[in-house]
């Protein structure tokens, strides 16, 4: 049966109207036929109410008593989940799975923290943060304690080994140190902030045996450090703030650039040759550092587990001067991938100080990204460089020895056995200097590698943060909230008074002179980080004139730079939320919605290079090598009246695609070609489409590089030419009639549910307006709230997301009541 479920009286006409359009249509929701939930907590009584998808709305006096439901709440929705997140924290996920994930949980051990190191980060923190994270595992174990009386299997989707149902009993107790190490994972993998170096010097080895003079050229170009032409979340020219001094940095060669006012990230002395010299490295010990820096068998072991193993993520805030209704909105949509269960879950908690809803982390308590009575809020992935690779240079007999300040000193050394399922144990040694966890030991050229992170044994200050924001009732509140913040993110907030904020957060490291960011840097003592640039300094910006606030993982500001990954250049999603955001006067919340449907199948890499190819078609120059066959000039014809969307069936797409990857082998492939000895995708994505702009656009690149690519032919010939390639490859692949060369955008799978199709979405989405008295919001949690397959609420949100619908916040927690 049909069920209005929005008590629309309490809504704003705008959102009133979303939800009418997008919900109303699939909101069949399941009977009510479950019972209010009542516990007791410290003497005090706690209520659970279970609206119609499923989402708990926890209510208790104090936030304690709040989180004690929480973790009851949740544990009964993702209970395996649960598990499986603390073990790959833990680094105990062989005990469940066996040899296969040896690796991985070694990585893990090596590059972690002891369980005495967590217990006293646990004590470190204020007391009211440890009460709640108590009573979060508490109620996690009384509702354990129930479901293992019962005696009876639980049907749990995608737990190892669980195919009949999983015995509860073999599921330990929760401890506040399991939330610690879920916390200091979840910081790290989605706002980490890079690490690259070694993967970098590798690079770097191979174009100095195979370039000679032009490897320092070809780096350069293939890392640059600062394209102003990339976009931004703070508007060009509103951003006021300046590092003193207009520090410079410097590439491998000693050549001083300017550096457009950043932070000293790396300022190269003049004169060093090759900068600050770590020495002799061998490739083969530098490779399999890299691997663990980069999580190599981490991640490949979560994607395994149907665990987090991306970052991502797109946010719009909208000032109330520019919103239809003058209301503040706000856009959350954090990208980590989609699994079954869901990554994410979404719950509420309503206490006398706090009233607060939306999506959080199966383990950790409370709201990461969501609303409260006040304010919105949510957050992306900041991709800043916190973390240095430190090359140690070891004592000639004595490997757990290292030189630093003119001493050997002994490294920290520890011993942890990781059990293993249907094998014998395994011993893993992890050791530390004083810049951090060893991620590998070069016997032959006497070095070691470590790992230095500017938020080290600080990720818990993350928790102080998040119940600053749920208590937060302005920009200035939420401001300082973000101040506490250690990893690298980007956080927006929007509010009743209209008002929207950005903050670009994390501790970034001060590095010494004679340092590049790119490369390793010396742990002798004398390239040590000077400290970490104030929060005040931080890019961030409050109610921009133009109206809004936009960032789908971009640069913060243009005198921003790059670490030692060129995330950011011409070519980068964000600009066309930025493009779209900024042609309507008014924005409504139906217009966001728009938004993240467009920006769903759009192709952001067309976005730049379209234009340019566009261009060389219709000019045709009169050049020999830049005449275009028959077939090819067809092709040329789906590519001018094509919008730069990849959807299903578009002939453009399929001709686009081919084009760009033809222009990439004609102009990298002789330079960079080694690269493919790690797969052609890892070619494709180190010879970014922002490069390919820098070489196209030639002396107009707001990026010069310093390598001849085009070897004296015009760049309309480059693109003409691979097109006559493109078209020639996709004949002989797909036949002669071009109409057939249909794009297949693919799935989202959510086994064993039926899948949806796919599209650069969300994995948890949320739209709020910040009107007065209520602010009020719509999300979609796809396939839904519960783990398991018998739940009403395994796979309730699967269609609606399907269909960009969306159900309502309901931030009032007498809600409907509805069984799990």
């Amino acid at each position: 049966m049909l069920r209005n479920q929005l008590q629309e009286d309490h809504l704003s006409m705008l959102i009133r109207a979303l939800l009418i359009a997008l919900l109303i249509p699939l909101a069949v929701g399941p009977a009510d036929d479950g019972a209010r939930v009542s516990l007791t907590y410290g003497g005090e009584t706690i209520t659970i109410v279970r609206d119609a998808y499923g989402v708990p709305h926890v209510s208790a006096r104090t936030l304690a008593a709040a989180a004690f439901g929480n973790g009851y709440a949740i544990a009964e929705d993702r209970i395996g989940q649960m598990d499986l997140n603390r073990r790959a924290a833990r680094g105990e996920m062989a005990e469940l799975v066996g040899a296969s994930a040896v690796a991985a949980d070694r990585e893990t051990r090596i590059d972690g923290y002891s369980e005495a190191e967590r217990q006293a980060q646990f004590e470190r923190l204020p007391a009211d943060l440890r009460a709640i994270m108590q009573a979060y595992a508490d109620g996690v174990n009384a509702y354990l304690k129930e479901a293992q009386a019962s005696g009876k299997k639980r049907m749990v989707a995608n737990y190892p080994g669980a195919a009949d149902g999983l015995d509860l009993t073999t599921i330990q107790p929760w401890k506040v140190t399991d939330t610690v190490a879920i916390g200091q994972m979840m910081a790290r993998r989605f706002g980490g902030g890079e690490g690259g170096e070694l993967r970098n010097q590798l690079i770097l080895t191979f174009l100095k045996n195979a370039h000679k003079g032009d490897a320092y050229k070809l780096f350069n170009d293939a890392l640059w450090r600062n394209d102003p032409a990339s976009p931004t979340t703070i508007p060009p020219g509103e951003d006021g703030r300046k590092w003193p001094g207009q520090p410079h940095w410097a590439d491998p060669t000693g050549k001083v650039i300017a550096s457009g006012g950043s932070p000293s990230l790396g300022s190269h002395l003049p004169g060093r040759g090759h900068g600050a010299d770590v020495g002799p490295m061998n490739p083969i010990a530098l490779a399999r550092a890299a691997d663990v820096a980069d999580q190599k068998e981490r991640l490949a072991l979560a994607e395994r587990m149907g665990l987090m193993t991306k970052w991502g993520s797109y946010c719009m805030a909208v000032a109330g001067s520019k919103s239809a209704t003058g209301n503040a909105l706000l856009v959350g949509g954090p990208q980590m991938g989609f699994r079954t269960p869901q990554i994410a879950h979404e719950v509420h908690l309503k206490t006398d100080d706090v009233n607060v809803i939306g999506m959080g982390f199966p383990g950790i308590p409370g709201v990461l990204i969501g609303h409260n009575a006040y304010l919105a809020w949510s957050t992306t992935t900041g991709v800043n460089d916190q973390t240095d690779i430190f090359v140690e240079t070891l004592h000639p007999t004595n490997s757990r020895q290292y030189r630093f300040k003119g001493q050997w000193r002994t490294m920290d050394e520890r011993t942890e056995t990781i059990a293993v399922r249907g094998g014998e144990p395994v011993q893993v040694t992890c050791l530390r200097t004083v810049h951090g966890p060893v991620v590998q030991v070069d016997e032959k050229a006497r070095k070691a590698y470590a790992r230095m992170s500017s938020y080290w044994q600080k990720e818990l200050d993350t928790f102080s943060a998040i119940a600053a924001m749920a208590r937060a009732r302005t920009v200035a509140d939420f401001g300082k909230a973000c101040s506490l913040i250690p990893t690298s993110h980007n956080w927006f907030c929007a509010t009743q008074d209209g008002d929207i904020g950005f903050w670009f957060c994390g501790l970034t490291p001060l590095r010494a002179p004679g340092v590049d960011p790119r490369l390793p840097t010396p742990g002798e003592g004398d390239h040590e980080w000077r400290g970490f640039l104030p929060f005040a300094h931080m890019p961030s910006i409050v109610n921009p004139k133009q109206g809004f606030v936009a960032n789908w993982n971009n640069k913060p500001a243009v005198w921003w730079d790059n670490g030692d990954t060129p995330a950011w250049g011409e070519v980068f999603h964000n600009g066309r939320i930025a493009q779209l955001l900024a042609r309507k006067p008014r924005i409504t919340p139906q217009d966001l919605r728009d938004i993240i449907v467009d920006i769903g199948t759009y192709d952001y890499n067309a976005h730049v290079l379209l234009p340019m190819l566009r261009s060389a078609l219709v000019q045709r120059i009169n050049l020999p090598d830049a005449r275009l066959t028959g077939p090819a000039r067809k092709a040329g014809d789906y590519l001018l009246h094509w919008d730069g969307h990849a959807k299903d069936g578009s002939v453009a797409k399929v001709i686009f695609d081919a084009w760009l990857n033809e222009v990439r082998e004609d102009l990298f492939n002789k330079p960079f070609g080694f690269i493919k000895l790690q797969g052609q995708g890892m070619f494709s994505m180190a010879m970014q489409p922002s490069l390919i702009v820098h070489v196209l656009k030639d002396k107009r690149s707001s990026v010069p590089v310093q390598y001849d690519y085009l070897k004296g032919r015009h760049p309309n010939a480059v693109m003409l030419q691979a097109l006559n390639r493109a078209v020639e490859k996709l004949t002989k692949e797909r036949g002669a009639d071009m109409a057939l060369w249909r794009f297949s955008r693919g799935t989202i799978n959510f086994s064993p549910l039926p899948p949806i199709p796919s599209t650069d979405r969300g994995t948890y989405i949320q739209i709020v307006e910040c009107g007065k008295p209520n602010v009020r919001g719509v999300s979609i949690l796809p396939p839904g709230q519960s783990e398991r397959p018998d739940s009403p609420h395994f796979g309730d949100q699967r269609e609606l997301a399907g269909w960009f619908f969306f159900k309502e916040m309901k931030a009032d927690a007498g809600a409907s009541v509805s069984s799990q």
